[in-house]
């Protein structure tokens, strides 16, 4: 977006793998489309950037210094076309964002709740509060449903019937669950041993004792202490000389690990709870979104549940 003749936009890179299947998208739209889009931003400072074995993703770079990164792992061309002009139109500020199904907004991000937006909040009412929202509408079980089970149903419209009308059709919950498949492979892989719980469509409780352990034993054999990497923690620093807060630091660390994994192999911001059950783990995590991780001594459990 242009802002009294400036282009806020200042460089768009996009990062793409040459063999891997979850750039296969981003090859398409590199070959097909990357040529008109680059044509039709002259203003832009637009490079392609091949990054081997890592899934593809576009970097902003704005003006004000912020930087902003779209995961577009298995994504087709045309919404990746769709994505670099969501960019390209951004001022690299937060933007508010909504998205709504029919007339009632579902879903909103942290910058629309920042505005005073809600959910089941009305269209009109929103945009009465915040002019410059950007709204997306939900996608629909055989309108615009992406590649899975829900995507296909309904009428063809290619035999003469009409083309299902997402105005009136059922959400379609392919993509989360696509989503909700890819964290729960990265975990898998980044924990092999750990045991691992899914308690939602975007929430996981992971049991890491026995890594914890084996983690502890090496940094003990060293002579090393454990930090708490970059959490909140209730109640005040961890306690070295506890035997159970060093384990809650070496939880944290791993929490820290799966997070940047999370953020650098699909794009995607988290909070965690670190705590020692499933119940006060659950509580923390909600309490520094949308990116950081809490960590719940038992000196503090009382006080928390208590707050």
């Amino acid at each position: 977006m242009a802002r009294q003749g400036v282009w806020q936009l200042q460089k768009l890179i996009l990062n793409y793998c040459e063999f891997s299947g979850s750039s296969r998208g981003a090859r398409v739209f590199v070959e097909k489309l990357w040529p008109e889009f680059t044509a039709g931003n002259p203003q832009l400072d637009a490079t392609l950037h091949v990054h081997p074995g890592r899934h593809p993703n576009l970097t902003a770079q704005y003006l004000n210094g912020r930087v902003r990164t779209v995961g577009l792992r298995n994504e087709d061309p045309d919404e990746i076309m769709r994505q670099a002009i969501l960019l390209r139109s951004s001022t690299g500020r937060k933007a508010a964002l909504q998205v709504k199904t029919r007339q009632g907004l579902i879903a909103i991000n942290y910058a629309a709740r920042a505005r005073g937006i809600t959910r089941h909040m009305r269209v009109h009412e929103a945009r009465a509060r915040v002019p410059e929202l950007v709204l997306v509408h939900v996608e629909t079980v055989g309108a615009d449903a992406p590649h899975g089970a829900d995507a296909g149903v309904g009428a063809d419209p290619a035999k003469g019937a009409p083309a299902p009308n997402r105005s009136t059709q059922k959400a379609s919950l392919e993509r989360y669950r696509r989503s909700t498949a890819e964290v729960l492979t990265l975990l898998h892989a980044q924990l092999p041993g750990a045991v691992i719980e899914k308690a939602s469509i975007d929430e996981v409780y992971i049991d890491v004792t026995a890594e914890v352990e084996r983690a502890l034993s090496r940094h003990e054999a060293h002579g090393g202490l454990l930090p708490e990497a970059d959490s909140v923690v209730i109640g005040g620093p961890l306690n070295p000389g506890s035997e159970f807060e060093r384990r809650l630091g070496q939880g944290a660390g791993l929490a820290a690990r799966l997070r940047a994994a999370l953020f650098e192999q699909l794009g995607y911001t988290s909070s965690a709870g670190i705590a020692s059950n499933k119940l006060l783990a659950k509580v923390a995590s909600a309490m520094n979104k949308p990116n950081r991780q809490t960590i719940v001594p038992p000196r503090a459990a009382l006080s928390l549940m208590q707050a």
